[in-house]
């Protein structure tokens, strides 16, 4: 017995017709066919292989089978490889578990699986942006990452953003640079920088008080703004202070309104009021000068306070001028001690003594009259100077009385003309004729 086809082979699968002769001992041969049918129930060999992948930047990335397989192999040939799962993202960073199918032409299959490490190195997309901000009452201001973040974008999310600087004071009013550096979920970084304009527009607080300034001996007063100044402040520092009037005289006594400005490092300013309150507390300084003044015909004499001021004078104005005494009469005569007080227009007052020499000039009036008197048994008569006065008087006062002549005898018998002189108490005479 032999056949026509003895070996078979991946090209012979399916069936096969073969011939069997037969043949006997006389040579003699008979043939019949079979049919062979030749089957591949031999599965490939699946070899894989671990591989690490990169997302790309939209946090995607995609294998094929070709990268995982690793020299897969099959009896009669590979009809194709595949593997599941094949796309990646974000949810996928750190180690996958895929499953590569090895199958054949023949309908056999097999597995094995590979570790596909996904991995995102790419960092995020940072974008920042400047920035103006104000420091409050306090000098202090801070910002957030968010503040200079200006769409920083990561495809598979941000994590964390930080900067680099995030308190500033009055030190920092002006440009600074920050760095702000944003971290995604993986771990990668990437820095910008962004300009942040510190500004100061917080006005400082300016705190006055009211004061009471004296004028000087020359009638004037200087105030300084500390004077007016109560204690006002500003965060960042006070540059300046001035008042709008620092200078006063007698026209400003009494209450004046001052304005005290206060402008801050910054240039930032404030102002406040207050009462500034002149006063004139110096006193005038009075000058007097001695004067004699003469009693009238009545025995008085009147004096004005212009007869004793000697030019007294004051820092601001004199008000008004009172002596006193100021009336004299007979029992004043002689020297009198007056004293002048000088009121300037606030009220001071000085005072001075003055001697008034007090003077009676004016002489008696006399007045005589006739008399007749009868000599004695020894012919002489004496005339009383109190018979031939007829109301002589003075105003202050009659100190005696003298007849000349005064005695009479014989021979003056008739009509004689005597002389009656009066005599004040201040030495002053005056006389009149009267016939005896």
């Amino acid at each position: 017995l032999f056949l026509d086809q003895y070996d078979f082979d991946c090209s012979d699968i399916g069936v096969n017709i073969i011939s069997l002769t037969a043949v006997d001992e006389s040579g003699n041969s008979t043939d019949c066919n079979a049919t062979v049918l030749v089957e591949d129930n031999t599965p490939p060999i699946a070899l894989c292989q671990d591989i690490i992948v990169q997302l790309d930047i939209n946090g995607l990335v995609s294998i094929t089978a070709d990268m995982v397989n690793d020299n897969s192999t099959d009896n009669c040939g590979i009809l194709s490889i595949s593997v599941n799962p094949s796309d990646f993202d974000c949810d996928n960073v750190g180690s996958n578990s895929v499953t590569l199918t090895v199958a054949d032409e023949n309908g056999n299959s097999s597995d094995c699986t590979a570790n596909v490490q996904v991995e995102d190195n790419i960092p995020p997309s940072i974008i920042c942006q400047n920035l103006i901000i104000d420091l409050d009452e306090f000098g202090n201001v801070s910002i957030s990452p968010d503040m200079v973040n200006n769409g920083s974008s990561d495809a598979c999310g941000i994590d964390t953003m930080y900067l680099d600087l995030y308190a500033f004071d009055c030190e920092d009013v002006g440009i600074n640079s920050v760095e702000l550096t944003v971290v995604d979920v993986n771990g990668n970084s990437s820095s910008c920088a962004g300009n942040v304009v510190v500004e100061d527009n917080v006005d400082p607080d300016a705190i006055c008080q009211d004061i009471t300034v004296q004028l000087d001996a020359a009638g004037n007063a200087n105030i300084t703004a500390n004077l007016i100044n109560n204690g006002s402040s500003d965060a960042c520092g006070i540059d300046t202070f001035f008042i709008d009037q620092t200078s006063f005289n007698c026209a400003d006594i009494g209450l004046n309104t001052v304005s005290l400005f206060v402008t801050d490092v910054n240039g930032n300013a404030d102002v406040c009021s207050a009462i500034v309150l002149v006063e004139d507390q110096v006193p005038p300084i009075a000058n007097c000068q001695d004067i004699t003044v003469q009693l009238d015909a009545t025995g008085l004499a009147n004096i004005t306070t212009s007869q004793i001021n000697n030019n007294s004078t004051d820092n601001c104005a004199i008000d008004s001028l009172s002596i006193d005494p100021s009336i004299f009469d007979c029992t004043n005569v002689g020297v009198n001690s007056v004293t002048l007080t000088v009121y300037d227009t606030s009220g001071n007052s000085d005072s001075c003594i003055a001697n008034v020499l007090v003077e009676d000039n004016i002489p008696p009036i006399a007045l005589c009259q006739d008399i007749i008197i009868q000599l004695d048994a020894l012919g002489i008569a004496v005339v009383d100077p109190l018979t031939v006065n007829n109301g002589s008087n003075d105003a202050c006062g009659i100190d005696s009385l003298i007849v000349d002549p005064e005695l009479f005898e014989c021979d003056q018998v008739g009509v004689n003309l005597v002389t009656l002189t009066v005599y004040d108490v201040n030495g002053n005479s005056s006389s009149c004729e009267a016939n005896v």
